[in-house]
């Protein structure tokens, strides 16, 4: 999981963001744990909302939302999915520099 979490990052960083979906979509795939599917299914989105913005091809609220929804649920959980805050960080500063609100 952490390697896909630093593809994750590195593609964002690097605003390849089909390819940050990529990284986590196997994973959730297949994922079982209701909570790590939905924190992942956010990530997914964030990039999802990002390349629908880049290409300008339609609304990107639904994607964005979702990530909104994982963020926050995120927040409110233990330490076990801690290795995704840097995800989570990085999706919120590239939303930020491409003119998405996060709150």
């Amino acid at each position: 999981m952490i390697n896909e979490t630093a593809k994750y990052i590195e593609h964002l960083e690097n605003s390849r963001f089909y390819e940050a979906h990529e990284a986590f979509e196997h994973r959730w795939r297949y994922e079982v744990n209701p909570q790590l599917k939905l924190l992942l299914k956010g990530l997914i989105n964030a990039s999802v909302a990002f390349e629908i913005k880049r290409r300008m091809v339609g609304d990107y609220s639904k994607p964005w939302d979702a990530f909104l929804k994982a963020r926050t649920k995120f927040e409110s959980l233990n330490q076990e999915y801690r290795f995704l805050e840097e995800a989570f960080k990085t999706a919120e500063k590239t939303a930020l520099n491409i003119g998405f609100s996060i709150t």
